[in-house]
């Protein structure tokens, strides 16, 4: 407990996470670090899970928000596939016209 205090202790006048001072001070390693926030990760709600606990949402609207934003990510990748020179038309090298060929 102790060295949890120390951890904290240290954050006080940082803008380093939890984790890094933990790493730095050497009472963590790398790995006991990654599954440590994969353990958090897992534990700990959404944003919108707690919005829709406290009330302050509906699921419905998260829903409707999450269509939104993978319906702009869908239409991002189209715009910048659409700009990108396909593989078909790219110029083929001696290895890529020998492997055409068989």
């Amino acid at each position: 407990m102790k060295q949890v205090f120390a951890v904290l202790g240290e954050q006080a006048n940082s803008k380093e996470s939890f984790g890094r001072i933990a790493r730095d001070m050497r009472l963590i390693n790398k790995r006991t670090l990654a599954d440590l926030l994969f353990v958090q990760s897992e534990q700990t709600p959404s944003l919108a899970a707690t919005l829709v606990d406290m009330g302050a949402i509906t699921e419905q609207m998260v829903k409707a928000e999450l269509m939104k934003v993978r319906s702009r990510r869908v239409q991002s990748r189209a715009k910048r596939d659409s700009h990108e020179p396909s593989q078909t038309s790219a110029p083929q090298t001696g290895a890529t016209m020998f492997q055409c060929a068989k």
